[in-house]
C-alpha cells in the first residue's frame, strides 16, 4: 500500500524485485511498463532515493577512512567536499518526497531518515575538519 512508510531496506527490496520481473519479462520499454500499470513514477522515486542514500554511505565509508588514515590534510578537504554535495543531494531528494507528498502526486511514501543519518554526517564533518 503507498500509505505504508518504506524504509530504505523495504526500497532496495521493490527495487530488486522490480528489476527481476523486467528481466524475466524482458520487457524494458518505459512506456509500455506504464501502459500494463507498471508504476514506472514510484520505481523512478525509489531508484532516485536508493542512489542518493548509496552515495551519502559511500562518501561515510570514504570520510571515515580518512579521518583514520595518514592523508594529507588537502584529501581530507576534498572527501568532505564530497561527503557535504552527497548530503546535499540526498536533502534534496528527501524534500522532494516530501513536496510531492504535500501536492498529491505520485510519491513514494520513504523513511530516509535524514536526522538520523545527520548525526552521523555531522561528527564526521567535525573530525574531518579537526584533520584538515
Amino acid at each position: 500500500r503507498s500509505s505504508d512508510v518504506k524504509k530504505v531496506a523495504d526500497l532496495k527490496r521493490i527495487s530488486g524485485e522490480a528489476e527481476d520481473v523486467k528481466r524475466s519479462t524482458g520487457v524494458r520499454d518505459e512506456k509500455l511498463l506504464e501502459v500494463v500499470g507498471w508504476p514506472v513514477e514510484e520505481l523512478a522515486q525509489v531508484s532516485t532515493i536508493l542512489a542518493a542514500v548509496a552515495d551519502v554511505e559511500a562518501r561515510l565509508k570514504e570520510a571515515q577512512a580518512c579521518v583514520h588514515s595518514d592523508d594529507d590534510k588537502l584529501m581530507c578537504v576534498h572527501v568532505m567536499e564530497a561527503l557535504l554535495q552527497s548530503w546535499r543531494c540526498l536533502v534534496q531528494v528527501d524534500k522532494q518526497v516530501k513536496d510531492a507528498k504535500k501536492a498529491g502526486g505520485t510519491a513514494v511514501n520513504a523513511a530516509i531518515d535524514v536526522p538520523v543519518r545527520f548525526a552521523i554526517v555531522a561528527p564526521l564533518c567535525d573530525a574531518l575538519m579537526d584533520k584538515a
